[in-house]
C-alpha cells in the first residue's frame, strides 16, 4: 500500500474520493480530511467498521494512492507490494478512450463475441471493489453512458460497472467487462499500461503471454 506525499495537495481527477465498497457510494471531500470526516460519518450512519480518524485516514490514502504513482505516493516500507500507477494520467483522456472503446462499440455493434457471462460478471465484480471504478463526469458522460447502453445486453449491464470508467485505461467498464479477450489485447498491445494489483486484466495479458 501507499501515503500520500502531500496530503494538503489535491490528487488528479477524481481528487479526493474514496469508494465505500459496502454501501457502492464515492464519497467526496474538498480536503483530505474533509473527505475522512466525510467517511466517518457515512460508517457511523451505516454501522460500519472502523471509524476512529486515524485508522479511516490510512484507508482513504492507500485507497487514493492506489490509483496514483510515486509523484504523489510513496511506499509504507522496504516490503511494500504497491503498484505505482504512472504519473501524468488523465481520466477521461479522450485519444485513450477511443484507442479501446470505439474498436469495442465497433466490435458489439456488429455482432462481434463476447465474453462469458460468467467471466464478464467475475470481471464487473472486481472493477466495482477497484478504486479506479470512478463515475463519468463531464460533458462526454451522458454519451458515453448512451453508446455503451445501445451495444451491450441487457441482461449485461452490470449495476457494478454502471457509469463507470476506469481511472488508470480510461475505458468505458460497461463496454470494457463484456468485451472478449482478443480486443482487450489488441488494444493493450498498442498502448500498454499498469494496472492496480488484482486487476483482471494482469492475468488476461500474463495468460496471453505464456
Amino acid at each position: 500500500m501507499a501515503r500520500l506525499k502531500h496530503p494538503g495537495t489535491v490528487p488528479p481527477a477524481p481528487g479526493y474520493a474514496y469508494l465505500q465498497r459496502e454501501s457502492r457510494l464515492t464519497i467526496h471531500g474538498e480536503s483530505r480530511d474533509d473527505l475522512v470526516a466525510r467517511v466517518i460519518q457515512h460508517r457511523q450512519h451505516k454501522g460500519y467498521e472502523p471509524t476512529d480518524k486515524a485508522t479511516v485516514t490510512l484507508e482513504v490514502e492507500r485507497q487514493i494512492c492506489s490509483r496514483l504513482g510515486k509523484d504523489w505516493c510513496k511506499a509504507e516500507g522496504i516490503d511494500d507490494e504497491w503498484i505505482p500507477m504512472p504519473d501524468g494520467g488523465d481520466f477521461l483522456n479522450w485519444n485513450k478512450v477511443k484507442s479501446f472503446s470505439a474498436a469495442a462499440w465497433e466490435w458489439l455493434k456488429q455482432g462481434g463475441e463476447l465474453a462469458p457471462l460468467d467471466e464478464a460478471k467475475a470481471r464487473a465484480a472486481i472493477c466495482g471493489d477497484c478504486p479506479a471504478c470512478q463515475p463519468w463526469g463531464g460533458c462526454r458522460a451522458c454519451g458515453l453512458s448512451r453508446w455503451t447502453n445501445e451495444v451491450v445486453p441487457k441482461d449485461r449491464q452490470f449495476s457494478e460497472v454502471a457509469g463507470r470508467g476506469c481511472a488508470v485505461c480510461s475505458c468505458a467498464l460497461g463496454t470494457l467487462v463484456n468485451a472478449p479477450a482478443s480486443v482487450i489485447l489488441a488494444a493493450e498491445a498498442e498502448r500498454p499500461l499498469t494496472y492496480a494489483k488484482g486487476c483482471w486484466k494482469i492475468a488476461l495479458i500474463a495468460n496471453a503471454q505464456k
